[in-house]
């Protein structure tokens, strides 16, 4: 693929490098100038067990979303948990899975230096269960900051389509005329892995409140833990996704960016739906 998106990159990110049973966290600054569809290296499927690395979140370790409880399963099954490969370590991420070749996640979680391959851990309400699912990820492409800084969002792509399941199903994305609402006071829900994870999926229950308790961006959508100020989300949990939910379906609203004290701030799917499709080709309803 040929597209080239200029970009200004302008972000740091925590990169774990695990050397024997040491790890360190370093931080490096992403200064690339252009965003472009990249190859990785397609490389044998890797499953790794919970006890086996310690992820470290830079800012604070938790075992999980902050507060959270177990995921029932099938309830977040568009959850993805992204692990990008890098010379002696892991980043971990979340991401969320939009169609049958597709994965939404943050544009931070990525390394500017040497990746190894990316993996799309897929179905999984318990670590390594019955309905684990590893798939590889081929090529992504960055939407970058530009002058914003919660402009934070990135698309992977999949070597191969999945195969949807009761465990393994696109998330309902946002209509073009949602571009300017910010759900203030609707309920929502934010799942993710974390950093040290003792096997389950964590979700949190959360409140739209203005964007100005994150920040001053119209580009973001902010939240807070609906139940107890101590729910939030960890270094692990970026780029997971941020819904809404009508009845029983789920909406993609915003992309996990940061969290602080009780609020969470995400970018704004909705107003980067037309990015989405120059991407993907994927059409999105007005």
């Amino acid at each position: 693929m040929n597209s080239i998106r200029k970009v200004l990159l302008n972000m740091k990110f925590s990169l774990l490098l695990l050397v024997g049973s040491f790890c360190f966290v370093a931080s490096y600054p992403t200064n690339g100038t252009e965003s472009v569809y990249v190859q990785v290296p397609t490389r044998r499927n890797v499953v790794i067990s919970p006890e086996e690395p310690v992820y470290l979140n830079a800012v604070r370790r938790s075992s999980r979303v902050v507060g959270g409880s177990n995921a029932p399963r099938g309830m977040f099954n568009y959850m993805v948990r992204l692990h990008m490969l890098v010379p002696g370590g892991i980043i971990l991420c979340g991401g969320t899975l939009f169609s049958a070749t597709h994965i939404l996640t943050a544009d931070h979680c990525i390394p500017s230096g040497t990746l190894n391959g990316i993996e799309a851990h897929l179905g999984v309400t318990q670590w390594n269960g019955p309905d684990h699912r590893v798939s590889q990820v081929g090529w992504f492409v960055r939407r970058g900051q530009g002058t914003n800084p919660f402009v934070d969002l990135a698309i992977f792509g999949l070597s191969s389509p999945v195969q949807f399941s009761d465990t393994i199903a696109p998330v309902g994305m946002p209509r073009h005329g949602q571009a300017n609402d910010f759900f203030v006071g609707q309920t929502g829900w934010i799942s993710g892995w974390g950093g040290v994870n003792d096997g389950w999926l964590k979700y949190i229950p959360v409140r739209y409140v203005t964007q100005g308790n994150c920040g001053t961006s119209n580009l973001m959508l902010c939240a807070a833990g609906r139940d107890s100020f101590n729910q939030n989300v960890v270094g692990g949990d970026s780029g997971g996704p941020i819904v809404i939910q009508t009845g029983s379906f789920h909406t993609l609203v915003g992309c996990v960016s940061f969290g602080f004290n009780n609020h969470i701030g995400g970018t704004h799917v909705p107003r980067f739906l037309q990015w989405i499709t120059e991407v993907t080709g994927i059409l999105f309803p007005q």
